[in-house]
């Protein structure tokens, strides 16, 4: 099995399948989102729907291909800050992180009295979470603007505590710019060795 990026048109996945004796087929697939009846429909076309390891390398492939534009543009959209009780405000920064499994998760900043609150990288975490993930491929804090925030200290540590291989996330700290995590937290406090 290949999955592959068209050049001439790079929103469309090549993907070759062997089908035993009738030898290889390949298909064009464009990027629809990997909850659509059409990709669901397509991938039980192409794949042996008992082959799940497939499907999900498969999807894997299409989402993680978001660039850190459109990973800036949907933390971006979840922005509406407002203000709550003793004159907080929550909203006014997003997150938006992709798995390893190619699914999006996005969480807002909560400011509370008594330092109750949290950062968006730990409500978009929590939602991953939620879900059963824990490996973060990709993320990124925005304010207003779009503008990209490098995580705090607490947010950096946080990830690498949800899992040991987040340390390879790309962070995402500039328009055209990114880091992996462990760069930006170089001496752990639980490191072996």
């Amino acid at each position: 099995m290949f999955f592959g990026v068209s050049p001439a048109t790079p929103h469309f996945f090549i993907i070759m399948t062997h089908s035993g004796y009738n030898g290889l087929r390949w298909r064009c697939l464009p990027n629809f989102p990997a909850n659509s009846p059409f990709f669901r429909s397509t991938c039980t076309r192409l794949l042996h729907t008992r082959d799940k390891s497939a499907y999900v390398v498969l999807r894997m492939t299409l989402m993680t291909q978001i660039s850190n534009e459109e990973l800036i543009e949907k933390a971006t959209s979840v922005l509406k800050p407002r203000k709550i009780k003793h004159g907080f405000v929550v909203g006014d920064a997003g997150c938006a992180l992709i798995t390893d499994k190619g699914n999006v998760y996005l969480g807002v900043c909560i400011d509370t009295a008594c330092s109750m609150g949290f950062c968006a990288e730990h409500s978009a975490i929590a939602a991953m979470v939620t879900h059963g993930e824990h490996v973060i491929r990709k993320i990124i804090a925005v304010a207003e603007g779009g503008i990209p925030l490098p995580p705090c200290g607490r947010c950096r540590e946080f990830m690498r505590q949800i899992h040991e291989d987040n340390s390879e996330a790309d962070v995402i700290i500039g328009k055209n710019k990114s880091v992996k995590l462990k760069d930006l937290l170089p001496f752990s406090w639980d490191a072996e060795g």
